[in-house]
């Protein structure tokens, strides 16, 4: 019979603590003595303890913010108006790494905004989103030190707890870690220590998290911490502790089939292999490599920002699992684009692939390719050359949805290159490139060349975006450029055509610019737009109110929350234009024209 692990954590918790005491004792009478070594042991001790009677049986920036959490402070004087607790001795919920000079929301960020509608979203923030500017966005919120939010708590989770949730799901390993550093003591919970544990995990800190694993006193309530610590014994040498363990896991927990293969495998024990690893946790991502076997093709599968970035950088993984699980969380934000390069050109190509143009590489479209053609693009050594081969990539990339990653991934070489009338051919791709990732000042250098393409809808195209993006040489877009723009869509199918146009004239509003109102009519008629991702009514209407009451705090989430997974480029043009207007309303004008950016290049600009 198959019941929770809540039904059995009395009698293990028991029974544990019996194997920990008689471990203590055994320690205690050999304190000088060397670990015993692994090797082939008994599994089940003859003496082992048996359950009571009637027991039952039974987962662009993302650097870190600084290398080391701070204490928290008092926060400073707001004024009468404002009413700040202490954060070292009154509420753990307001713990933060960032101030307002690291980019953080400010110490007021909450105020007027009830506890209830935080605690409603923040478990649905969009950690997996594909949009570097949503993702800073999310980190700033998340790590700013501030006075939590007043009012009645809804239930669930407390807003600390979920604020180290949304972190641990984006992948961010090191601002998790340093935030729960960050934690008093006191406030210290179980679940708030298994964060820290599997972040340590996943950074192949193996000691570290078995150090922080020993600190917990009272884990009766959880099965994988109970499965840490006989890891932990394992890997410590505590042999005898670890068969009991693992002994006494298993007369509560059958289905954990890989947890009992790689534990028996690391003991040196009989195992049975791991082929498929459909839901890959921290805690198995270090036993398959403390155990020294390679993880299963299916373990890239994961969605899992943070598991894909430990799979990227397993050595016991193959070269296609690990760029497939590379590309996946560069894309994500997971893992840094630097790290993804490496492992592009750590791959070793055959005397074929060697010989194949970047161009047939690019529509290949794999990960294999992908990095034959980055190994390619670098190994050109002359300007033109280089600059043809990089706009293969870009073209492919875009054609494959892969655009952004191609991006940074190379616009470090445009930047670097100087624009000549060899380059014509790529100056459009170029520009769209340097602008997605926010390099303006190399965009500057292309925008001329750009510019002068003799295709007028091209030339427009690079104007809108040079607009959106405020360069300082980019005027407002004359009525002739978008009616030239407006004229490239053709080429498109009717609603692709209506949502890039609905899209574009929304940015330009929304940033400021006014659009001739007779380019608006031919977009009255027709079928309704469909396909966007549209937010709930509530949202709606919640976002342009705490943007006006300037709850700076409340209106980075609820216009997070409105975009979801989607980001800026699935958006409906309608919410797209209101979340841009309240971003710059709360004085995040450079984040609400990054965002501008990423849904104009994302649909088609």
């Amino acid at each position: 019979m198959t019941v929770s692990f809540a039904d059995w954590r009395t009698p293990l918790r028991t029974l544990l603590a019996a194997v920990l005491a008689s471990a203590a004792v055994v320690a205690g009478n050999a304190a000088h003595a060397q670990p015993a070594p692994r090797g082939p042991q008994v599994l089940t001790p003859q003496s082992a303890p048996r359950l009571a009677d009637g027991a039952k049986d039974t987962p662009s920036s993302t650097a870190p913010t600084q290398p080391a959490a701070p204490t928290p402070q008092r926060p400073p004087a707001l004024g009468p108006q404002v009413e700040v607790d202490t954060l070292q001795a009154i509420d753990p919920n307001s713990v933060g790494i960032l101030g307002p000079a690291k980019g953080g929301f400010g110490i007021a960020m909450w105020q007027g905004t009830s506890l209830g509608i935080v605690q409603r979203l923040l478990p649905g923030l969009p950690t997996a989103s594909t949009s570097r500017t949503m993702r800073d966005l999310m980190r700033r919120l998340l790590l700013s030190e501030a006075a939590a939010p007043r009012g009645e708590r809804w239930g669930g989770k407390p807003l600390l707890a979920l604020r180290v949730d949304a972190m641990m799901a984006s992948g961010d390993l090191e601002n998790t870690r340093a935030l729960v550093e960050a934690i008093p003591q006191p406030a210290m919970k179980p679940p708030m220590a298994r964060r820290l544990i599997d972040a340590l995990l996943l950074a192949g800190e193996t000691k570290e998290a078995c150090r922080q694993r020993d600190k917990l006193v009272d884990d009766g309530e959880d099965a994988y911490l109970a499965k840490v610590r006989t890891f932990c014994q394992i890997v410590n040498g505590r042999t005898a502790d670890a068969q009991l363990s693992v002994a006494l896991l298993r007369e509560f927990d059958h289905a954990d089939a890989a947890f009992y293969a790689l534990a028996e495998a690391m003991l040196g024990l009989p195992a049975a292999g791991v082929a498929s690893l459909p839901a890959p946790s921290p805690l198995l991502l270090a036993m398959f490599k403390e155990a020294g076997k390679p993880l299963p093709h299916d373990a890239a599968a994961t969605g899992q920002p943070a598991i894909l970035r430990a799979i990227a950088r397993s050595e016991n993984a193959e070269t296609e699992t690990r760029l497939a699980a590379a590309e996946k969380a560069e894309r994500i934000g997971a893992l840094a684009t630097a790290a993804l390069a490496d492992l592009y050109l750590a791959v070793q190509p055959t005397p074929e692939e060697r010989a194949r143009p970047a161009a047939h590489l690019a529509a290949e479209a794999t990960p294999r390719s992908r990095a034959l053609l980055y190994q390619a693009v670098t190994a050109a050594t002359a300007p033109a050359a280089r600059a043809e081969a990089i706009g293969s990539a870009l073209a492919g990339a875009r054609m494959q949805g892969a655009f952004f990653t191609a991006a940074r991934l190379y616009a470090p070489m445009l930047a670097g290159m100087q624009p000549g009338a060899e380059m014509a051919a790529i100056a459009g791709p170029a520009l769209r490139a340097l602008l997605a990732v926010g390099e303006t000042t190399a965009a500057e250098r292309w925008l001329p060349l750009a510019a002068g393409q003799t295709d007028a809808g091209h030339a427009a195209s690079a104007a809108i975006l040079t607009r959106i993006a405020a360069l300082p040489s980019a005027p407002p877009v004359a009525p002739a450029a978008l009616v030239a723009w407006t004229g490239s869509l053709s080429q498109l199918s009717p609603p692709q055509a209506e949502r890039q146009a609905a899209i574009v004239y929304g940015l330009l509003e929304s940033l400021g610019d006014e659009v001739p109102a007779a380019a608006w009519v031919p977009l009255m008629e027709g079928p309704p737009l469909t396909g966007a991702v549209v937010p709930k009514p509530a949202l709606w209407h919640a976002l342009p109110r705490a943007a006006a009451a300037g709850r700076k705090a409340e209106t980075v989430l609820l216009a997070l929350a409105s975009l979801g997974e989607a980001g800026a480029g699935g958006a409906e043009p309608t919410n797209l234009y209101r979340i841009v207007t309240a971003l710059r309303q709360i004085g995040l004008e450079a984040e609400a024209r990054a965002l501008a950016i990423e849904a104009a290049v994302a649909n088609g600009l």
